[in-house]
């Protein structure tokens, strides 16, 4: 009870929510919008190879071997293809496998200028 009341009282909401939203909303979309430089294009490309290869280790690390075969259990859920496996899954399984083998070692590289990350979606 004490713990339900001390989050009632810690956590409040932000008083302008919806104009906050707003604010998000459109500054999404003028980067959404707004094309990649060249460096930006080449940085990408580059990240985006690295993040293939790394996954390529990490797909035979024993935790990715024990992921993909908890996920044999969604086999035919969906038509994502899961890494380091001949069945297809929901997208949302063959994600959680991708992840875990380009990130069961922290080899992949991030692109500083840009505060991003090639393997972040």
């Amino acid at each position: 009870m004490a713990a339900t009341t001390l989050a009632q009282d810690t956590v409040k909401p932000p008083a302008d929510a919806q104009g906050m939203s707003i604010e998000l909303a459109q500054y999404m979309a003028r980067v959404i919008n707004t094309p990649l430089s060249r460096a930006g294009i080449k940085a990408a490309r580059r990240l985006t190879l690295d993040n293939f290869i790394v996954s390529l280790r990490g797909e035979r690390q024993p935790w990715t071997r024990e992921l993909c075969n908890w996920s044999r259990r969604f086999e035919g859920s969906g038509f994502a293809p899961v890494r380091g496996a001949d069945w297809m899954a929901h997208a949302s399984i063959a994600a959680i496998a991708q992840g875990t083998a380009s990130h069961g070692y922290e080899l992949d590289d991030a692109h500083d200028e840009a505060l991003s990350h090639a393997a972040r979606s």
